[in-house]
């Protein structure tokens, strides 16, 4: 919005829409470089009749689209394209063995067919055809291409990481409503949790979602953080009622197949925390990019012992062995 308004762009509102619309009146395309978080976007162009839809880099916020006959449909929800009276519910085989083998349908499949999710990082443009173009504005690979961690020393490696991790967290809690956290004691959650707190002048609102079964319960490691930490602490404990009442709500809330049986604990902690507030911040990913859980120490055990690569089956041995040396490397470094 500043670098609009640096460019004589002035608004009418305080939304996002309105910054959005005028960005790309102003860049195009290449507004998608200055854009940062979740989004999901569908922009038409009445000049040249062009529909593009967009997805976020890492496809936080879904965004669906359906073609069949002369019907072209899009969506944020497939619940939404279902209104639609010529919208045909078939199976899709593809989705269905992808489901059975992964727990979950990744982009750009759904369990319809016909009905197409957008890939994070991309965006598809539509003609008045109806022909579709997809294109690539960013990935993973490319921004791992045009780096080169031995250019820094450990210090300036720390030095960045922390000052990336504390101007993106800090970014997420602007907001014009009540902001909690989600802290599971982690390494992901209390990084965020920690990194905030400190930069706060007030306690911020922390929740966890604990279990009676002492083999699966988080919640006292939440708590010593939170104690540690000075926050504001909300526990709810997942027993076997609650969590078999909610399961009815889970049709309605997944468009689709999803096996991860964590949703049933975080439905229950996302009623439990809008209570309170009315957005919170999570910290997906963490443990796996900093080497949080315990099965990496199990994966560095077990490859010294040679025992891994009997688990693997379908890998060429050089290949599994190149690819646990890297992963047993880490282990080291961290």
């Amino acid at each position: 919005k500043s670098l609009l308004k640096k460019e004589s762009y002035s608004f009418k509102t305080h939304s996002d829409s309105e910054v959005i619309l005028l960005a790309f009146h102003k860049w195009g395309l290449s507004a998608l470089e200055k854009f940062r978080g979740m989004f999901a976007i569908a922009l038409f162009d009445h000049n040249t009749q062009e529909l593009t839809l967009i997805r976020d880099r890492v496809g936080v916020k879904p965004l669906y689209w359906y073609q069949s006959n002369q019907d072209l449909l899009f969506a944020s929800e497939l619940k939404a394209l279902y209104a639609h009276p010529n919208y045909k519910k078939n199976m899709n085989m593809s989705a269905l063995s992808q489901f059975l083998q992964k727990g979950f349908i990744n982009a750009p499949l759904t369990i319809y067919e016909n009905t197409h999710k957008v890939k994070p990082g991309h965006y598809i443009i539509i003609n008045k055809n109806k022909e579709i173009q997809e294109h690539c504005y960013w990935s993973i690979d490319h921004i791992s291409e045009c780096t080169n961690p031995n250019e820094l020393n450990e210090k300036d490696i720390l030095e960045t990481l922390e000052k990336k991790l504390l101007e993106s967290f800090e970014l997420r809690m602007v907001s014009d409503v009540p902001v909690g956290v989600f802290l599971s004691g982690g390494i992901d959650s209390s990084i965020l949790t920690a990194m905030l707190q400190r930069n706060s002048n007030h306690p911020l609102k922390t929740f966890t979602i604990g279990f009676n079964e002492a083999n699966y319960n988080e919640a006292t490691y939440a708590k010593e953080i939170s104690d540690f930490l000075g926050t504001e602490h909300h526990e709810l404990i997942c027993t076997p009622k609650k969590a078999s009442d909610i399961l009815e709500k889970l049709p309605t809330i997944f468009d689709e197949p999803f096996a991860d049986t964590s949703s049933i604990p975080t439905l229950l902690l996302s009623e439990f925390t809008s209570q309170h507030v009315t957005v919170a911040l999570s910290a997906d990913a963490g443990d796996e990019l900093f080497w949080g859980y315990n099965r990496y120490q199990s994966l560095h055990k077990n490859y010294k012992k040679k025992q891994l690569l009997n688990y693997i089956p379908g890998l060429h041995s050089k290949a599994s062995q190149y690819l646990l040396s890297k992963c047993s490397s880490k282990i080291n470094t961290h």
